[in-house]
């Protein structure tokens, strides 16, 4: 039995979707803690320049 074009082109699509969905699972958490980070440094710099 051998694949045809369809049936490989039907597995990228498969596997793009998975990669997709995982990489999402990491990514936004991440977003969330680097925008945490980030307004933590914009209010140690004002603390900083109010010295």
């Amino acid at each position: 039995m051998s694949l045809t074009t369809t049936d490989l082109e039907d597995i990228r699509k498969i596997i793009e979707s998975e990669l997709a969905k995982r990489i999402n699972e990491i990514i936004m958490p991440l977003q969330g803690e680097l925008e945490a980070i980030r307004n933590d440094i914009i209010e140690i710099y004002f603390m900083i320049s109010d010295l």
